[in-house]
């Protein structure tokens, strides 16, 4: 069901975005346990410059912002 991966800036990590959410994963934990949400959106997009997640919640535009 995966429609997308997205590479996080520090290239340990990736966003994993399916039809109905964009999840956050440690790419070297290959048991999937710290397959985390971060947004329930089938819509996202991840700037690694400012460190932000957009993503569409029903008619409106959020983000989030990771630690520096």
């Amino acid at each position: 069901r995966i429609v997308r991966i997205t590479w996080y800036r520090d290239r340990h990590h990736v966003f994993v975005h399916y039809p109905d959410k964009i999840a956050f994963l440690d790419f070297s934990d290959s048991v999937l346990e710290s397959l985390l949400t971060v947004a329930e959106s089938k819509n996202g997009s991840y700037d690694p410059f400012s460190n932000t997640l957009y993503f569409i919640d029903g008619d409106t535009l959020r983000t989030r912002v990771f630690p520096q």
